[in-house]
């Protein structure tokens, strides 16, 4: 695993994203961090998710989105807009913004 966000960013991978995961629910903080710091070296939006394997951290990271979200087109025009954010706390009823995105997410 890459130590500093400078080393994690050289696969070329990372332009194909819109967006980058920065809260997972399987994931160390310190883990969190490093993609968060990715994501700014990118210049990318931060996601959150839960594709964990127990119960233990489902819904730790979510992805929110402040607008009227109901259809895939609805999905990819927020996604595309920026207009998300990720939270962590969900699955303990204490859900906060994660890695301040809120500004960029308008």
């Amino acid at each position: 695993m890459a130590q500093t966000a400078e080393e994690a960013i050289q696969p070329p991978i990372f332009e194909l994203g819109d967006a980058i995961e920065v809260m997972n629910g399987s994931n160390l903080e310190k883990e969190h961090r490093l993609a968060q710091e990715v994501a700014g070296l990118w210049g990318r939006a931060g996601t959150g998710g839960s594709d964990v394997h127990s119960v233990n951290g489902l819904g730790k990271g979510v992805t929110v989105f402040p607008g009227d979200v109901r259809t895939q087109d609805d999905l990819l025009e927020a996604l595309r807009a920026g207009k998300f954010f990720p939270v962590e706390g969900f699955h303990l009823g204490q859900p906060v913004e994660y890695g301040g995105n809120l500004d960029q997410a308008g």
